[in-house]
């Protein structure tokens, strides 16, 4: 007991600060590169490619906490879950604002429309054609509005006001985030299957924890 006790304070102490500033490493190093302006020749492709690859690992990440702490017994990786999840929410919303500032609201824009509400109006309608025209859009519509409750509910506070087994349930929607995230990936690479990083850590991860739900016939949890 003790042992677990001095290995929780240091994860705390030590370990969840160091994990919170390496979690920022990527975006600092992207701000870093538009100060001093080494975003490369095409920078919207490379803030959106950044942006959408670092949200998918922090799903890997969140995803892959239990199966390390039931194989380690680690019981202290659990104070980095909330963490790691809302810095794949944090991604992920930057990749929707990159793409929605240098798509519909460029396009927009370049029309000299007058009134906010127009604006908002006109962004909406191309949004919405372009989901449309390219439905891997649609998937990653879909991811992330599956994070925001996840992240809207992340708080202890809000897991009392929920409840453990509600908010287990409702925190369920990581496993459609994760497929959804993977499918929005993929669909660009001409909608075939792609056996690269995410996909093979995402499968291992589907397999063990449904190996692991069949034997134990409880729900899964993030």
């Amino acid at each position: 007991m003790q042992t677990l006790i001095t290995s929780t304070r240091t994860a705390r102490i030590i370990l969840k600060p160091a994990v919170f500033g390496l979690s920022l490493w990527p975006a600092a190093a992207f701000a870093r590169d538009v100060w001093f302006g080494e975003l490369g020749p095409d920078p919207y492709r490379r803030a959106i490619v950044d942006s959408g690859d670092w949200a998918l690992w922090f799903l890997v990440f969140t995803l892959a906490l239990t199966p390390a702490r039931r194989l380690t017994g680690w019981h202290w990786l659990n104070l980095f879950r909330r963490m790691l999840g809302l810095f794949a929410f944090f991604y992920a919303s930057v990749h929707a604002l990159v793409y929605v500032t240098f798509e519909p609201l460029a396009a927009v824009q370049l029309e000299g429309v007058g009134s906010a509400w127009e604006v908002v109006g006109d962004v909406i309608a191309l949004i919405g054609h372009e989901i449309a025209d390219k439905p891997f859009i649609a998937l990653g519509v879909i991811a992330v509005a599956a994070l925001l409750p996840l992240a809207v509910t992340s708080s202890a506070a809000m897991i009392r006001r929920l409840g453990g087994r509600r908010w287990r349930r409702l925190h369920r929607l990581v496993f459609l985030a994760a497929g959804a995230s993977l499918l929005h990936h993929w669909w660009p690479l001409g909608g075939r299957f792609h056996a690269d990083a995410f996909g093979l850590s995402l499968a291992i991860l589907a397999i063990v924890r449904l190996g692991w739900w069949r034997r134990s016939a409880r729900p899964l949890t993030t």
